[in-house]
């Protein structure tokens, strides 16, 4: 069982040819119940509520020009009864993925991970976009 679980939600952004993931994580004890249920952890907060603070603080500000659905985006959640936590991607980064995914596991901490593409996520610019 986690010690600490991490959810978060992040941004794939691409200027100037650079690969530059923004994201925000909390932390909570395993035994957390969020208000969507008992199964779950979930970072509680939407992409376009702190997008303007973390678009700020990463990347010397490069990013606060764009707004939050401007780049492809994601979301990690802890499933409590299986233990394992499930990444949500933009389906645009889904043919890239192998090279976003090393970054993820590295930012969040992740050890058993589940993937899935959410076609709710739109963004409309980057190289991914295309």
């Amino acid at each position: 069982m986690e010690k600490v679980i991490k959810p978060g939600i992040f941004w794939v952004c691409d200027e100037g040819g650079d690969l530059d993931i923004i994201y925000d994580i909390e932390e909570y004890s395993p035994d957390f119940r969020s208000d969507f249920g008992d199964e779950f952890i979930v970072y509680e907060k939407g992409h376009r509520e702190v997008w303007k603070r973390v678009s700020e603080k990463f990347f010397d500000g490069k990013y606060a020009k764009y707004a939050f659905n401007d780049f492809p985006r994601g979301r990690v959640t802890y499933d409590s009864d299986e233990q394992v936590y499930i990444v949500d991607v933009d389906v645009k980064l889904k043919p890239q993925f192998s090279l976003i995914k090393p970054k993820i596991i590295e930012i969040f901490e992740l050890k058993k991970t589940q993937y899935h593409v959410d076609k709710h996520y739109k963004s409309r610019l980057g190289k991914f976009n295309k």
